[in-house]
């Protein structure tokens, strides 16, 4: 059994620990059973000669050679024709001073319950320093974990209530100490799986990375 993850193709099996905290759990004729480890939450992928993405970015194929993936956007909005995508912004500063810390938050607006968001954000380390990563108010009871890696990039996985997020809630903040003065920093949001009830992909626009200037 094979798992297509962007380029890279993997060979796996049931046991096989996989990157972004998945475990595969079982392989049966119709498909493979994967756990998300943060969350405790299970997806089955089902074998298809045509691959389908799964958040986030994981498919299954039954075969060596796979044709390439769907958009991921369009994928998601298939799986809910009849909501609205998830609106999703940054907030933070225009201009940060070099030494001095700053904050900048990820929020969404939705009409649909909202549990689970694993997702992946990069910085450039070169220009920033992260200090610390902690859940918004809207997961501040939930499960939150996170990885930060030295390359820049930013591993969290974050679970609620299942309740709908409403106008403009505040997903995750981040806080970073600018290193460089007179440089342009930019935090972007790599990729994202928003699950809303019984792991149902949601669909959500697109964004912009978010950029500050240093002074």
């Amino acid at each position: 059994m094979f798992l297509v993850n962007g380029d890279r193709i993997h060979e796996a099996k049931a046991g096989d620990t996989l990157d972004g905290g998945y475990r595969v759990e079982a392989v049966a004729p119709g498909g493979v059973t994967l756990v998300y480890v943060p969350l405790g939450t299970r997806e089955v992928l089902p074998f298809n000669s045509v691959l389908t993405p799964a958040p986030p970015e994981l498919t299954a194929a039954a075969t060596p050679a796979p044709t390439p993936a769907a958009n991921p956007a369009t994928a998601a909005s298939a799986a809910a024709p009849a909501d609205a995508p998830v609106r999703l912004r940054w907030q933070g500063p225009e201009q940060v001073r070099a030494g001095a810390t700053f904050s900048v938050a990820l929020h969404a607006s939705s009409d649909q319950p909202l549990r689970a968001t694993p997702m992946q954000l990069r910085f450039e380390p070169d220009v920033l320093e992260a200090l610390d990563v902690r859940p918004g108010k809207f997961f501040g009871r939930g499960s939150f974990t996170y990885r930060l890696n030295a390359n820049g990039s930013i591993f969290v996985g974050a679970a609620g209530a299942g309740v709908a997020p409403g106008a403009d809630a505040e997903l995750v903040v981040l806080t970073f100490r600018p290193r460089k003065p007179g440089a342009t920093a930019q935090v972007s949001l790599s990729s994202v799986a928003l699950q809303g009830a019984a792991g149902r992909v949601l669909a959500h626009g697109e964004l912009a990375a978010f950029r500050t200037a240093i002074q």
